[in-house]
């Protein structure tokens, strides 16, 4: 059964999502686990593959967008997606989509983040709902309080 942690971030607005998103990736990645990072869209998918490259100065985490064609996840460890699920191969999920599905549940460890803006709040409390009525009891991580 999934380990499922919500991060309540204290901002509103997508780019402190996608900050934060970065920080959570890093994380991860010093663990030496493998992530797939699920976007809304491919303009969110693009943003982060940005912001991945320029958020820490002398930080590098090797990443791609998942094309058609599936990557070598020894090549890059981080995934990024808006339509696409590697459960078989990613252990963290770090799901900036609004929406969440029952392959969602197939990853060790789910990370969502909600920010302040009361759209996406509602989505985050959709998405809580979701996972305890598949009976798993989400973490939740208020930051900047």
């Amino acid at each position: 059964m999934s380990q499922v942690d919500f991060y309540i971030l204290n901002q509103g607005g997508l780019k402190g999502k996608l900050q934060f998103a970065c920080r959570i990736v890093q994380k991860v990645r010093e663990l030496n686990l493998k992530v797939l990072v699920r976007t809304q869209d491919l303009e969110n998918s693009q943003t982060l593959d940005r912001m991945l490259w320029t958020f820490r100065q002398y930080s590098f985490i090797p990443h791609a967008i998942i094309p058609e064609s599936e990557l070598s996840w020894e090549d890059y460890p981080v995934q990024i997606s808006h339509n696409t699920h590697c459960y078989e191969q990613a252990e963290v999920l770090v799901n900036l989509n609004q929406q969440v599905s029952e392959e969602s549940l197939q990853y060790d460890r789910v990370v969502e983040l909600v920010s302040n803006d009361q759209r996406d709040k509602d989505s985050g409390r959709r998405r809580y709902r979701y996972y305890r009525d598949q009976g798993i009891e989400p973490l939740t991580h208020n930051m900047g309080k």
